[in-house]
């Protein structure tokens, strides 16, 4: 089981920003707000590609060490919609779902490339995708933050996860031939910097998939508190996740809504919507998983193109 043990700090450090983290231009508005623990903490729009950041930003320290604690993987009880959620209920519980949402994604993108290519899962959490990998023959590890989780792949599914922050890791070996990062679309300390890094882990014809949600989407207002965390850093949209790919040396080949396995459960958790989580209890439809278009979810596959 994965405990609760690790409380979440009681204190962050945060970086004021002086220019938005992707296009470098000054120009920005508020963008949304929310409390955590009586901090106010601020999001802004870049007038220029649109993106949304936080201002000031969590430092590194701050945001690694909520991704350590293992309150964040079984948090329990969240705040409610007047403030910030951080973490998961029970990030073990959605096995199921996760592996099907696995097995869906590969399916995807395994034509991109070959059988027995090296590939690594940059935040693997508990190595779901990681274990899919192996099975369909991909030489395949993790890179993951949490030494409980990565602790917890190691032993439920025998596969082989490194405890370390991406933003400073080198695999061992020659290049890599792909490199997947899902549900971490908003929660890297600093995207460019992150992905030029796995642009430089990537063969000449290496491909870099993950996933993002597109926050200016018109259905995302029925999301709710979905994506909108403390450690929620930048929110992407389907024009400027091309420029984030740009300056990291990548060209999109494919962007594609994803189907999303989950259960009902999961899903009105990670929306913040607690009163009807309640109202359900321990009914046997909470947990029953079901696949549902995300309309405002979307998967990437993209080529590296140059080195940077």
């Amino acid at each position: 089981m994965i405990s609760s043990a690790d409380p979440i700090a009681a204190t962050f450090e945060f970086v004021p920003l002086q220019e938005c983290p992707l296009c470098g231009q000054p120009e920005r508005t508020p963008a949304y707000q929310r409390s955590y623990q009586g901090l106010e903490i601020r999001w802004e729009r870049c007038q220029a590609c649109r993106f949304v950041f936080q201002n000031p930003k969590l430092s590194r320290e701050s945001l690694n060490s909520i991704y350590r604690s293992s309150t964040y993987w079984n948090v329990q009880k969240m705040e409610t919609h007047n403030g910030l959620r951080l973490g998961y209920s029970d990030y073990a519980k959605g096995e199921t779902y996760r592996l099907r949402q696995s097995q869906w994604r590969l399916r995807q993108i395994r034509h991109f490339v070959a059988p027995g290519s090296r590939w690594l899962d940059v935040a693997c959490a508990t190595g779901f995708f990681v274990k899919t990998l192996v099975e369909a023959g991909m030489e395949a590890w993790g890179v993951e933050l949490s030494e409980q989780m990565a602790r917890y792949g190691i032993e439920r599914y025998g596969v082989n996860i490194e405890a370390r922050d991406f933003d400073s890791y080198t695999p061992p070996g020659p290049p890599l031939q792909a490199i997947s990062i899902w549900g971490a679309d908003s929660n890297f300390y600093d995207p460019v910097a992150t992905y030029r890094h796995a642009n430089r882990m990537l063969a000449a014809d290496g491909w870099l998939f993950f996933n993002f949600w597109d926050f200016d989407h018109p259905i995302r207002p029925l999301l709710g508190e979905f994506k909108i965390g403390l450690n929620g850093l930048y929110q992407l949209n389907r024009k400027n996740i091309h420029l984030l790919l740009e300056k990291a040396g990548f060209q999109a080949e494919l962007v594609k809504m994803e189907w999303s396995f989950a259960s009902l459960e999961a899903i009105l958790s990670l929306t913040g919507r607690f009163l009807p989580l309640q109202w359900l209890g321990g009914l046997p439809l909470a947990s029953v998983v079901f696949q549902v278009p995300t309309f405002s979810g979307f998967l990437v596959a993209a080529r590296k193109i140059r080195n940077v």
